[in-house]
């Protein structure tokens, strides 16, 4: 009946992230878990929906100790992405070396952090902020999660520790084993390095206040500069969760099968649509937000034509839309 009768937890990110002390992001080497990581933290800074789910507008603190000089970069890419000022994004950079490990450091940055107390603290990453802690050390870890939940306590915010996975990505993150018993909830991001997709994927595979294997697939996009056209950064681009098993299973997800559709009836019998035309009756074709709530509709119809191209459903030259040949005539669009 306890069980029951208890509140239903409160989340940081709708379905994703609750608002706890410990939550981890993790995975291989230019996997693209800052990146994402990063996007998280502008959309918590802003209130602006990640991968279609609410979140919990607040500010937003991180610690850059890995990969400091690459932050300036990075959130410029985004601002400049997005169409955003970076001025406006309640978002601060902490680019002073410290340590976990350090009861001195710890308590510095509680003072720092509790005169205006983030909902959200990311921890980049966890190694580079331990002091030279032996990773595989129980007794090294601890003190570092007990003072990353002194902090929780302090300011009530997720503290996020983006992390490496090991050797055999299989078996979790590098190191101490406790690792996982210790946070809350747990992201994992994957990708083929030797493949040619682009698709990597964030998998949920802890959370303890809801349920585990939720996939989100995204790709990174090379942004250059409008400063210096020489130096360029890379953001995260959310895609249509149906890219994940839409190969396998020979069907289109929900937008791409509005998209395509779309794209059929105003090609005609073997001619050609009008891009901007197709955009134009996809948005009508799709439900439109509640009001108050963001409208992802373009974006939504944006990935759908990507994904429809990579799979060879359409293509698309010159503002042009053509039925490609992925497309079997005999098959009625109603099954599509």
């Amino acid at each position: 009946h306890e069980i029951a009768q208890r509140d239903p937890p409160s989340w940081l990110v709708e379905e994703l992230l609750p608002e706890t002390d410990l939550a981890m992001i993790f995975g291989p080497p230019s996997s693209g878990k800052s990146l994402a990581a990063l996007d998280l933290a502008f959309a918590v800074s802003h209130g602006f929906t990640w991968f279609n789910r609410k979140t919990k507008a607040g500010p937003v603190v991180w610690i850059a100790a890995e990969a400091a000089g690459a932050m300036r970069n990075r959130t410029r890419a985004y601002a400049q992405a997005r169409g955003v000022k970076l001025e406006n994004a309640n978002f601060e950079i902490i680019e002073q070396t410290l340590s976990l490990m350090s009861q001195d450091d710890v308590s510095a940055l509680t003072d720092v952090l509790v005169a205006d107390p983030p909902v959200l603290v990311i921890v980049d990453t966890l190694a580079a902020a331990s002091g030279g802690a032996n990773e595989n050390s129980g007794e090294d870890m601890n003190v570092v999660l007990t003072n990353c939940r002194l902090l929780h306590k302090a300011t009530g915010a997720l503290i996020l520790l983006i992390h490496h996975s090991g050797k055999d990505a299989a078996r979790g993150a590098r190191g101490w084993s406790g690792l996982h018993a210790a946070v809350r909830a747990e992201v994992t991001v994957t990708y083929n390095a030797d493949g040619d997709s682009p698709i990597r994927v964030l998998t949920v595979t802890k959370q303890n206040e809801g349920i585990a294997g939720t996939k989100l697939p995204f790709k990174l996009n090379v942004v250059p500069l409008e400063w210096d056209n020489d130096v360029s950064s890379c953001v995260i681009e959310h895609l249509d969760e149906a890219v994940l098993d839409s190969k396998d299973s020979g069907q289109l997800g929900g937008n791409q099968r509005i998209v395509f559709k779309i794209a059929y009836g105003l090609a005609g019998g073997g001619g050609a649509a009008v891009l901007q035309d197709v955009y134009d009756e996809a948005l009508i074709g799709m439900v439109k937000p509640a009001e108050g709530k963001r409208d992802l509709r373009k974006q939504h119809i944006k990935q759908a034509l990507e994904s429809l191209v990579e799979r060879g459903y359409l293509s698309i030259s010159d503002d042009q839309i053509k039925i490609g040949s992925t497309y079997d005539e005999d098959v009625p669009l109603s099954e599509v």
